[in-house]
Parts: C-alpha cells; structure tokens; sequence
C-alpha cells in the first residue's frame, strides 16, 4: 500500500544501469526526505526507456561535508567526500527492487501523472497509487547490495 510519503523520481537510464552492474552505489540528490530510513523509493527510468520499472531502498543520506564511507566507494563518491559537487545528499542503495509488470509512460500519464523533473509525492495520484499497488516488486537478481 503506498503511504503519504512514498515518493517517485526519475534517474537516467545510463545511471540506473550503473546501479544495476553496482558501479554506482549512492544516489546523489539536492533533496532532503523526512521519511525513516531506510526507505522505499519508486524509480522512473527516463528516455528512451520512460518506464516505471524499480523501486530502491535508500538508507540514511550523508549530507554534503560529511565523508562518504569506503564500503559505499563508487560512482560519484570522490568528488561528493572532497565536496567538489552540486549535490547536497548523498543516498546509499542498499537494495533494488525489479516492478513487474512495469508501469509504461502511457499508463502513467492516464493515471493523471507526468515524470517528474526532479520527484513527485505517489499520494497525490490515486490511480498511479493504485497501479503500484498491484504490481510485484522482487530484489534485482543481485539482492542486496550490502
């Protein structure tokens, strides 16, 4: 069942690649949510894929200034520890999670919904809240990262 603080964002299909082959093991975002961690993320996959195709887990971030540690080195972890980034949180993914049958762009639109720019509250979209509500989410074939 998704919950009022379940949230949506989309991730390019070249870095969500990178998650998946586990060269990239932090997501790097500019926002901040007041949620327990670890938490549940959906995933929109952009162009060319334009799917809803992952959620992930996401535990506790590191805010910029704060040194990312070895176990998590990877993608973007260097220039995040020596503060040469944009980004202000650093999000370690600790599992991803395979929706079957994805959610098309199409379908994601019928339900009232666009793909955010930056991220979206599910709440706020009662038929996309429900077609994620039928899906399956099985862990990737990796399991979890750590």
């Amino acid at each position: 069942m998704i919950s009022e603080s379940d949230v949506l964002f989309s991730i390019q299909p070249r870095y969500m690649r990178m998650i998946l082959n586990r060269d990239k093991l932090i997501e790097f975002r500019n926002t901040y949510w007041k949620v327990s961690y670890p938490s549940l993320f959906y995933v929109y996959e952009s162009k060319p894929v334009s799917k809803i195709k992952y959620s992930i887990v996401l535990g506790e971030p590191y805010s910029l200034g704060e040194l990312i540690p070895i176990k998590y080195e990877s993608y973007g972890t260097k220039n995040f520890n020596n503060q040469n980034t944009l980004r202000k949180f650093a999000y370690p993914i600790l599992q991803v999670n395979l929706i079957t049958p994805d959610i098309s762009l199409n379908e994601m639109r019928d339900s009232g919904a666009t793909p955010p720019q930056n991220y979206l509250y599910i709440s706020r979209f009662k038929k996309l809240s429900k077609l994620l509500t039928g899906r399956n989410m099985s862990i990737f074939e990796q399991g979890k990262l750590f």
